[in-house]
């Protein structure tokens, strides 16, 4: 490996008030999705509920990711 190559555990580099605004986009999407499987009949409903539940997971890891200037 180089002295230039990037590390296997490089860090992540977080820019402040970025990731935060994707969680809250990506909560909102989830809560779109949950109030429209309230009108679709039977097993789309079941799949839009869990397509909902998944971007509710992304949008959790979001959150912490926010760091302090």
């Amino acid at each position: 490996m180089t002295s230039d190559a990037p590390a296997a555990n490089a860090e992540l580099t977080v820019i402040e008030g970025e990731v935060a605004p994707v969680g809250r986009s990506v909560a909102s999407r989830a809560e779109a999705l949950r109030r429209w499987a309230a009108n679709v009949p039977g097993s789309l409903a079941v799949a839009v509920r869990r397509r909902a539940s998944e971007l509710e997971l992304i949008a959790a890891a979001c959150g912490p990711l926010r760091v302090a200037a």
